[in-house]
């Protein structure tokens, strides 16, 4: 035991000393069973460890069939059977090592990764976790949460936003084996980015840059897909008023995309679901038939709570809307797609493609932040 566990601190400080960066362990498929996986070397080779013992070498496009088996992890290729494990490893050789996951019954789509892979058992299904270069998770966090086709300085500003966030999350998960999930609870990650070009290099040019607030503690770096041209203030949303995280005019958003939604619904549904909920509007209209849900005085009409579980059971997009009665139906008019706190993505996104720095962009979302490489955080922090 001993043994097995300095050879994987000596592996941890491998690759942490490689990469120059901080090392995190991201649960992969969190939300899925996954009972059967074929890993494949995508680039380079791998070495395949088996409780600590090695087992094999994985060439550059070979692949190896991994099973849940009575509370244990089954390896074999199409000509060995390399035994059950409680845990099975996969080290990359170098630092541009990649390697590719399939769910062989579970409907999930390929994907590519960066560095190493763990595997282990977790309530009766296999636990796949990356272990990877926290800049190469970067790259595949962006690429997730914003696709192709946007501004450089667009995504050097999701790059800082989505490394800050993750750092200060980093032990999120820590109960069940790993830092973060690669969900929406903590950030969509899907692997390495391989689609847009541009977002590997917004990930070096702003590499270890991260928001602090005037504490120099790292923030919560919210943001939200579109703001429907109004920010909000954390403690609209949220329990909790954060100084960073407060209400500002966006006109930049306003002829986005998710600017603005529209649903219907009869009026007979609306008045079961009031019953059914034990609530009803504490404001009821402003003289033209319409009840406004805004942030000055959302909390006059329905509570927080309230208006979560509208936007939850009949899947709004936002919380911010009218509603407005015609005939026999309520046509509920939004504006924005998210929670609308922090930054604003679509606003961003229009800012950085008319010239605005990422700094200039970061600043306008997020009040008296400032940008700091991480290494210095670390030496304030010590201090």
């Amino acid at each position: 035991m001993l043994q097995r566990l300095l050879i994987y601190i000596i592996f941890l400080f491998f690759i942490a000393s490689n990469a120059n960066a901080q090392v995190i362990e991201v649960g992969l498929f969190t939300y899925k069973s996954m009972k059967k996986v074929m890993v494949i070397a995508e680039t380079d080779s791998y070495i395949i460890y088996g409780d600590g013992i090695r087992l094999s070498e994985l060439l550059q496009f070979e692949g190896m069939r991994i099973e849940y088996i009575e509370g244990k992890v089954a390896i074999r290729s199409l000509s060995n059977d390399y035994g059950s494990y409680k845990e099975v490893e996969f080290r990359a050789q170098t630092q541009t090592s990649t390697l590719t996951i399939k769910g062989i019954e579970s409907k999930t789509n390929e994907r590519e990764y960066n560095n190493h892979l763990k595997i282990s058992v977790f309530a009766k299904s296999l636990q796949l976790i990356n272990i990877v270069n926290i800049e190469n998770y970067v790259g595949g966090v962006v690429e997730a949460e914003t696709g192709k086709n946007r501004p450089y300085e667009f995504y050097k500003v999701q790059s800082i936003i989505s490394r800050t966030y993750a750092l200060a999350n980093f032990n999120r998960h820590e109960g069940e084996g790993f830092q973060l999930c690669d969900a929406v609870h903590c950030q969509v990650y899907h692997g390495l980015s391989r689609y847009e070009k541009l977002i590997p290099k917004a990930v070096l040019s702003t590499e270890g840059i991260v928001l602090v607030n005037s504490d120099i503690e790292l923030i919560t770096a919210a943001f939200s897909s579109n703001c429907g041209g109004k920010t909000r203030n954390s403690e609209d949303v949220w329990s909790k008023k954060v100084s960073y995280l407060k209400s500002r005019p966006d006109t930049f958003c306003l002829d986005g995309k998710h600017a603005q939604w529209t649903k219907t619904i009869s009026i007979s549904e609306w008045k079961k679901y009031e019953e059914k909920a034990h609530f009803t509007p504490l404001q009821a209209s402003n003289g033209k038939g319409s009840m406004i849900m805004d942030d000055s005085y959302s909390e006059f009409i329905f509570n927080k709570n309230d208006l979560v579980a509208i936007r939850r059971d009949f899947g709004f997009k936002s919380t911010r809307f009218v509603m407005e009665k015609k005939n026999d139906s309520i046509i509920f008019i939004g504006r924005g797609f998210g929670h609308g706190v922090g930054l604003c993505q679509e606003g961003a996104i229009k800012m950085g493609g008319k010239g605005y720095s990422y700094k200039e962009i970061l600043e306008s979302y997020y009040t008296d932040i400032h940008l700091i490489q991480l290494s210095s955080l670390n030496f304030f922090k010590s201090e």
